[in-house]
């Protein structure tokens, strides 16, 4: 059987392009984490899972002031319960992540940080350590942005870290969605308040095609659903001084 035209149709709202696929409108969809069992028991031979290589992860707008100290940074990280996004808000559907690159590579060994192995009340503890020490003990919250393509997924996932950061550090953080496809005013790094969420997929196994994106050459920061172009020259970056030799690509 031979393809001659493939339509690629931009939907927002993941169940909604679900039901249209039930209707027989669309060919091929992506299963939301929440619909995962139903469409298990009800088209069994339809569904195909299988696993691939991305990584999901928050760019940080370092033109805004605070978010340059890498305690802040690390605070924030620290604080994430990635099980309870994996088991609640997931449903099981992916793997919590810590390390950029994700597992499975042949011939990488993950490099985790030093908390990895710290119980999440120690973790939050050391952050909120970290956070005073880098904003003061009565400094006001920390005020930030999370822009990101809407999809009922995305605002899950989001809103359910926004809710993290609140109780754990106070941070009051705002999930802003934009329209899939769309790159607007306010899009670019520089011009967002705190950060945009990106999905890293990768067409083959190998750790450079994650690091790629943070050479001082790199040009745009793709995602599924948005290319968010930098606007500043950037200086040489500590990717290319701990990979010397590797060509740009």
């Amino acid at each position: 059987m031979k393809i001659t035209t493939v339509r690629h149709v931009l939907a927002d709202d993941e169940v909604a392009a679900l039901r249209r696929y039930e209707a027989g409108e669309l060919d091929y969809v992506t299963v939301p984490a929440k619909e995962l069992e139903r469409i298990q028991a009800t088209y069994p031979s339809q569904l195909h899972v299988s696993p691939f290589q991305a990584t999901g992860f928050l760019a940080v707008n370092l033109q805004q002031e605070e978010l340059q100290d890498a305690r802040i940074r690390r605070a924030l990280s620290m604080v994430l319960d990635r099980d309870t996004l994996f088991t609640r808000v997931l449903k099981g559907t992916q793997i919590p992540a810590i390390d950029l690159i994700p597992g499975g590579i042949p011939g990488y060994t993950p490099s985790l940080p030093d908390w990895a192995g710290l119980s999440m009340p120690d973790r939050v503890a050391a952050a909120r350590k970290l956070m005073a020490e880098a904003r003061g003990a009565d400094a006001p919250p920390l005020k930030l942005v999370i822009r990101f393509t809407k999809s009922e997924q995305a605002e899950r996932i989001l809103v359910a870290i926004a809710s993290m950061w609140k109780t754990a550090l106070g941070v009051e953080a705002k999930v802003d969605f934009i329209r899939m496809g769309r790159v607007g005013p306010g899009s670019a790094p520089g011009k967002l308040t705190a950060g945009a969420s990106l999905a890293g997929l990768r067409d083959y196994a190998d750790p450079w095609t994650y690091l790629a994106n943070f050479r001082s050459d790199a040009r745009t920061l793709m995602s599924s659903a948005i290319a968010i172009r930098t606007t500043t020259p950037c200086s040489t970056s500590r990717v290319e001084r701990l990979m010397p030799g590797v060509a740009s690509s």
